[in-house]
């Protein structure tokens, strides 16, 4: 039974090929038996807001709710202080975003490292001379 519904980003926002939805979410769902990704009218004992401050449902859903962000989107305008007041938990993926959202919200905040999903990888590549021009990439190319 899934018990876990997370609100993604790219869902959220209709958007496609979003890394924190992609690297926080939708990689967690594939491994995780009880989570998928949110489906609106579907009773859940906990909600996952990944980078989504949808207050409207977060005031109504009465199960455990989490805020999962990833960057400082309080420097954008969005509603992070108010959004985060609302939840139970919070999770980050590094200690920095942890000390700068433990200022101004008493809801506890824990880190939560990004992980890679190994099977999207592809083959390692051989190279036939010694000038790789990339060798890790992360977020956008």
């Amino acid at each position: 039974m899934k018990t876990v519904g997370i609100v993604t980003f790219e869902n959220y926002h209709q958007k496609s090929d979003i890394a924190s939805s992609r690297i926080r979410a939708k990689w967690l769902i594939k491994y995780w038996e009880e989570a998928e990704e949110f489906v609106q009218g579907k009773d859940y004992e906990v909600v996952i807001y990944q980078k989504v401050y949808w207050k409207e449902h977060a005031r109504a859903f009465k199960g455990l709710k989490i805020l999962d962000i990833c960057d400082p989107d309080w420097l954008e305008n969005f509603p992070v202080k108010e959004f985060a007041d609302l939840m139970n938990v919070i999770t980050v993926p590094t200690e920095a975003l942890k000390e700068a959202l433990s200022k101004f919200t008493k809801t506890p905040v824990h880190v939560v490292k990004d992980r890679i999903d190994l099977e999207t990888l592809p083959e390692p590549k051989i190279h036939s001379d010694d000038q790789a021009t990339k060798a890790v990439w992360f977020g956008y190319s």
